[in-house]
């Protein structure tokens, strides 16, 4: 399995079938389904993405609960405002389930890959993605924007 043969997280992202992941996503393909994406594709899907109810990031998480919360109601609380990290862990979100039939953490488990890891990596790993999330990031700073959110933002993320 591509899983267990990457070397480096650089080799799992350009494994085939693992390129483009998130774009592939976005249209509904599974993420290691061997399709080629091009550039009509990542037009597609960010077209889609802005049409999403909401859209967060993890780099900005507590910022991003906020900014659900001012848009779709309801009053945050305090467990969701953990950072992403051990805490929010397979060991974290599946507690509940620990020693069930039903717990069955996926390979690597959050724990493999450092959280940041993702940030050592060339754009040019998967540019395709690379480009959705900088779409992303640009529909959720509009977003924070429109909500009068943008000055909490760059205080608390």
């Amino acid at each position: 399995a591509i899983i267990n043969e990457a070397q480096t997280l650089g080799d799992f992202a350009r494994a085939p079938g693992i390129s483009s992941c998130q774009t592939k996503m976005m249209l509904g393909y599974n993420c290691a389904a061997n399709t080629p994406v091009t550039d009509t594709h990542l037009h597609k899907a960010i077209e889609r993405m802005k049409k999403v109810a909401f859209v967060g990031l993890t780099d900005s998480f507590n910022v991003s609960v906020c900014l659900f919360h001012h848009m779709h109601g309801g009053t945050p609380l305090p467990y969701m405002f953990q950072s992403v990290g051990r805490e929010r862990s397979s060991e974290f979100l599946f507690s509940g389930y620990k020693n069930t039939k039903k717990y069955k953490p996926l390979p690597g488990g959050g724990e493999r890959v450092p959280p940041n890891a993702w940030q050592t990596l060339p754009e040019d790993v998967d540019a395709i993605d690379a480009q959705l999330f900088q779409a992303a990031k640009e529909i959720f700073f509009k977003r924070l924007k429109a909500h009068d959110l943008l000055d909490f933002a760059t205080t608390k993320t």
